[in-house]
């Protein structure tokens, strides 16, 4: 190669490392490199000073004590913001300084906020007659700034109407319609940033009025509960739907990208509280491109997105803000046909566990349900038992196949024939395992010979499944099967962290004879019970639950275990709800104060009903 050859080669090499911003250099982990832009726009940010750092701890310690009176707490609040006028940007993005300034936020009033908002973005505009909040949205430490403060103008709009603050409140909207400028026209670069994508959301519930709680650990929140509303105000409303409407631009971005994705949800979600028509022509446009994407092929449906994570996970907030016309849309072109495969794929499963939940009609639930209820056992072997949990409570909700489906669940744990099998059917549900996994070939042929296998290995998804099908207009063969567990298998499950569960539901649908029933079982096994973290619980519901009679009988069983009781971390609860010291020792009087207690519940019951 002659030397000219290799000097463009260089220079090709040399425009391309600049333009990607990757290192190439041999032998080494390729690293990120900084633009040269970066570099500009930072350099005039200052570093938080020793100094200052030391005031702000000590700051976060005093934050650790408490205020004697609000206004206490009030003047401390307002002298540590007048510090923080002239370096709200270092202090933003101070690893340490950040975290004060956080806890700091939640207690600013409208005119701090605003004071903090207007030097954030003077110094971080550097003169600049535009909005340039990036820096500092997009580093690690100033996006929680940021959020936090959006939190606490959510909360605050309460008070817009005033006439104290009206007038900060004014300010406060000028600021946050410039940050929300900004974001629109940086929209796909905020989203995909991994800091930059939590602010985002924050505005979007701020500006909508409707701050979401926190994921539970199902993984979603409803849509119904875990809001909280603020008073609408236009000038929000009309930049919400601005930064709504640009969304559907970049549908792409939201589809493909995991740090994007949440913040299409949150849209979704504030629009369907908000602004419901919005809400469903966003949920067709995103709809709509997907089709666009898979048009060349034979089969117009979108299983290749219900099987990715990302986009699987968007498609389930569509589905469940969808109205009646935009869902049968999506069931009848996508889904239909596919259930049972899609139910049976790790990702794909999930999707399909919102259809089966957020089918808006009676009619179309039992189009779904016919579909995947003869193909029942192929889903419970890939262990999806999601689906028919969902399956189950929609039985409920809609009135609907109920028999039938418990009919099918008989067979697929095979305990339908012979009959004398379904005694056995709780068993079998709470631990999701078939009738020759559970006995191994040893079938019991009555109670004493089910006592040999005792129960164990509740399992989190069979407890759920028993306490649905517990729901059942028609639940005799499950409470059945549950009555007839050995006192040892009741004591299990009472102790067990899900199958406690079980028994508390159980408890609601017996009547006063069943109820008396089980107690005389439980008898003599209360004490294990009540020194545990859960069967205590079911101890207390129990009690809750009893006559005096019952109750004394309960006392009688306790009482020679008093010492135990006071001494165990769990038992001493019971010892102390239950009385057992007056029981002992005034126990006419023990009697009179339970008759009182029991009388005084129903009465309030009575006036409730």
């Amino acid at each position: 190669m002659n030397p000219e050859c290799k000097d463009n080669v260089k220079r090709h090499f040399k425009k391309d490392a600049k333009e990607k911003t990757t290192s190439f250099k041999k032998g080494k982990r390729k690293k990120q490199l900084v633009k040269p832009t970066d570099k500009e726009e930072q350099s005039h940010i200052k570093k938080l000073d020793p100094l200052s750092r030391g005031y702000f701890r000590r700051v976060s310690e005093r934050l650790e004590e408490d205020f004697t009176t609000d206004e206490e707490r009030d003047l401390f609040v307002a002298n540590v913001f007048s510090e923080v006028n002239g370096q709200a940007v270092p202090l933003s993005m101070d690893s340490s300084g950040s975290h004060v300034l956080q806890r700091l936020l939640p207690l600013a009033s409208c005119n701090q906020l605003c004071q903090l908002l207007k030097e954030l973005e003077n110094e971080l505009s550097n003169g600049s007659e535009e909005s340039h909040f990036e820096p500092l949205i997009c580093h690690c430490c100033g996006a929680h700034i940021m959020e936090t403060a959006l939190q606490r103008i959510h909360r605050l709009r309460k008070t817009q109407e005033d006439s104290e603050a009206s007038a900060d409140w004014e300010v406060l909207e000028h600021h946050i319609l410039r940050l929300t400028s900004e974001v629109i026209t940086k929209l796909p670069t905020f989203c995909k940033h991994t800091h930059g994508s939590f602010v985002v959301r924050a505005l979007v519930q701020m500006l909508g009025g409707v701050l979401l709680e926190a994921s539970n650990n199902k993984g979603q929140k409803s849509l119904e509960t875990g809001l909280q509303d603020a008073p609408t105000s236009e000038v929000f409303s009309s930049a919400f739907k601005r930064l709504a409407k640009e969304s559907l631009k970049h549908t792409k971005v939201f589809l493909t990208n995991g740090s994007a994705s949440p913040v299409f949800q949150t849209i979704l979600k504030v629009c369907h509280v908000r602004f419901p028509k919005l809400c469903q022509k966003l949920g067709r446009g995103m709809l709509d491109y997907l089709t666009s994407l898979n048009e060349g092929s034979d089969c117009r449906n979108l299983q290749v997105f219900f099987k990715d994570r990302t986009s699987s996970r968007l498609i389930e907030n569509i589905v469940e803000v969808s109205q009646k016309s935009l869902f049968r849309t999506l069931y009848e072109n996508h889904f239909k046909g596919h259930l049972v495969s899609l139910a049976q794929h790790p990702i794909a499963n999930f999707p399909v566990q919102r259809i089966v939940a957020s089918a808006p009609s009676p009619k179309l639930f039992r189009q779904i349900f016919d579909e995947m209820v003869p193909e029942l056992e192929s889903v419970f072997a890939t262990k999806h038992i999601g689906v028919i949990i969902e399956l189950a409570e929609g039985c409920i909700r809609h009135g609907e196949r109920q028999a039938e489906l418990l009919q099918h669940l008989l067979q697929v744990f095979h305990c339908a024939e012979p009959p004398s099998r379904q005694m056995t059917c709780a068993c079998l549900f709470m631990t999701l395992l078939t009738y020759e996994s559970y006995y191994q070939n040893h079938e019991p042929k009555n109670e004493a010979e089910q006592k040999q296998r005792p129960l164990s290995g509740v399992v989190y998804n069979g407890s759920r499944l028993v306490q649905t099908l517990l729901g059942f207009s028609d639940n005799t063969i499950v409470l059945r099967s549950l009555r007839l567990l050995p006192s040892s298998d009741l004591v299990t499950l009472a102790c067990d962290p899900s199958g406690s569960h079980v028994l508390d539901v159980m408890t609601q649908h017996l009547n006063k004879k069943e109820f008396a029933k089980l107690l005389k079982k439980l008898k003599g096994c209360l004490i294990e019970l009540a020194c545990n973290k859960y069967g205590s619980r079911i101890m207390d519901k129990i009690w809750s639950t009893s006559d005096v009679s019952q109750k004394k009988s309960i006392a009688e069983d306790l009482a020679p275990h008093e010492a135990r009781l006071r001494s165990d971390i769990f038992g001493h609860h019971i010892a102390r709800n239950f009385a057992l010291f007056h029981f002992l020792k005034r126990k006419k009087e023990w009697e009179n104060i339970q008759t009182a207690q029991v009388k005084k519940r129903r009465m309030f019951n009575d006036i409730l009903e």
